[in-house]
């Protein structure tokens, strides 16, 4: 098995809409460049799995105790499925421990011994590198059906659902909560997402109320807890668009300047993200899917396809800049010109 390191916060294949033989047009840092798409978008080892002690442990389920229980429960096995490639490893370690203890006097541990350790340390090394890119891998091929129906139009998947059917059983696993929850992740995923959330929770760590929780605040490092909190948005966030039966539009552009999109793929039109600090209690989703085609989710229409303006692709545009994080990507040098 093969160790992961190059993470993508926007996975490859939604990029390849805008790429040419694997080369897409970037802007970052005051500089226009083309790229392969395996370049961008992307950080070295971004999901690998991060320990979480108690105190931090103690900090998260405080904050969701106000939970249905079953939604507490499932957070309890995300939590147990996510860790135990690090218990993995501790077992291991203790192993080996217990090795070296008794092959002490021998000054080095057997050959045979010392190989088939390192294999397990290796493997179990690769499942802590890989678990959660290897989920989002998943979610994202399941994904493709979709944006190939909606790059035609299609939205027949979305809409054929059996509504009456989700709601006796209580619970959702259609395509369109399927489509919804992978709109969702692509959301919360992201490098930008995860430096804003960090940004924006940190001053509650300084906050005086804190010492009454009886959590030692220099014992949580936040970036610890985020694939939880991200886990958690992202389902509460498929269930309450999927049970308010989310309306979705495609948006279709023939004019001249093609959509744009960026590290931050999924936008909420509703933020304000001239000010990173203000909130919003309103969501509509929006989600270009290729240079001629995107998406609005919960939004407000009561028709399933649109013919935009070129006022309106410029809109859509300068939503997506100002909500990217680092860099923004287009299939023209052109058309990021145009804005930047």
């Amino acid at each position: 098995m093969e160790k992961k390191r190059k993470h993508h916060y926007v996975f490859q294949a939604y990029l390849a809409s805008w790429a040419e033989k694997q080369q897409v047009w970037c802007y970052r840092d005051g500089k226009i460049f083309r790229s392969n798409t395996l370049n961008v978008a992307q950080e070295r080892d971004f999901y690998r799995v991060l320990p979480i002690n108690n105190d931090e442990l103690k900090f998260f389920l405080l904050m969701q105790k106000n939970a249905h229980p079953d939604v507490y429960k499932a957070m309890l096995e995300h939590i147990s499925i996510y860790l135990e490639p690090l218990e993995w490893e501790k077992q291991i370690n203790t192993l080996e421990s217990w090795f070296k203890q008794k092959f002490a006097k021998e000054g080095q541990l057997p050959t045979d011994i010392a190989k088939e350790l390192g294999k397990l340390k290796n493997k179990i090394d690769i499942d802590i590198n890989n678990l959660m890119e290897d989920y989002l891998s998943d979610i994202e091929g399941e994904s493709i059906q979709w944006l190939i129906s909606l790059k035609k139009a299609d939205t027949t998947f979305y809409y054929s659902s059996d509504d009456e059917k989700m709601k006796s059983q209580g619970y959702f696993d259609d395509d369109r909560f399927n489509f919804l929850y992978f709109i969702s992740v692509q959301y919360f995923r992201t490098k930008a997402l995860k430096e804003r959330w960090i940004s924006n929770f940190s001053p509650t760590l300084e906050d005086p109320r804190w010492n009454s929780l009886g959590i030692p605040r220099e014992n949580i490092r936040l970036e610890n807890l985020v694939p939880h909190f991200t886990w958690n948005f992202q389902n509460a966030c498929a269930y309450n668009l999927r049970k308010r039966n989310s309306h979705l539009s495609v948006l279709i552009n023939n004019t001249d300047t093609p959509f744009i999109t960026s590290d931050q793929p999924v936008i909420n039109l509703k933020a304000d993200y001239g000010d990173l600090n203000s909130h919003t209690t309103e969501l509509i989703f929006y989600y270009p899917i290729s240079p001629r085609v995107a998406i609005t989710v919960n939004d407000l229409n009561n028709v399933n396809k649109i013919v935009l303006s070129q006022q309106e692709v410029n809109d859509y545009n300068s939503y997506m800049i100002k909500a990217s994080y680092q860099i923004v990507f287009s299939n023209s040098k052109e058309a990021i010109e145009k804005y930047i």
